[in-house]
């Protein structure tokens, strides 16, 4: 359940998103064929406070939460712009009862397309409740969100969070 960094034969930086989120900057020391020096992983991770129960002295990591170039971006309420990982508008689809494959893309501050293979009223209003109740908690003003049929194009590599 948990994921710890292999800092026994990489170095990692780890610049901080906030307290606890980062993503990592890998330098690998064993490789000789093709050397990996100061590359940027996209994956943010949250970091864990507690030691690992396997007993790992390495930095660990209590889930990975997204990849960084997926991060929305929106206007905030007191101005500048307000950055939400993508876990948190996953969490705003599946905290709705009976939501199946779903897709969501950001188009811009002010527009998120949101995809669903099964689409009614209801589901779209709880879905508009937790977008809103986000923007509450995360203090953004909440952008246009239209609803539309989920369709997955098989030739390309599913994305459910999405920004465009």
């Amino acid at each position: 359940g948990n994921l710890n960094l292999k800092e026994d034969s990489i170095f990692g930086e780890k610049p901080y998103l906030d307290d606890r989120r980062l993503y990592t900057v890998i330098t690998d020391f064993k490789r000789s064929s093709q050397p990996v020096y100061r590359y940027q992983l996209n994956d943010i991770l949250v970091e864990s406070p507690e030691p690992c129960p396997c007993v790992s002295y390495y930095t660990r990591s209590d889930k990975v939460e997204g990849r960084s170039d997926d991060s929305f971006y929106f206007e905030g309420q007191k101005g500048g712009q307000v950055t939400i990982y993508p876990d948190f508008i996953r969490r705003c689809i599946l905290f709705v009862e009976n939501i199946g494959d779903y897709q969501v893309k950001q188009y811009s501050e002010k527009l998120v397309e949101v995809c669903l293979n099964q689409r009614d009223e209801s589901m779209e209003t709880a879905i508009l409740v937790q977008f809103q109740l986000l923007a509450q908690q995360k203090q953004f003003i909440v952008p246009e969100i239209q609803f539309s049929d989920y369709h997955w194009d098989t030739s390309h590599k599913l994305k459910r969070i999405q920004r465009l």
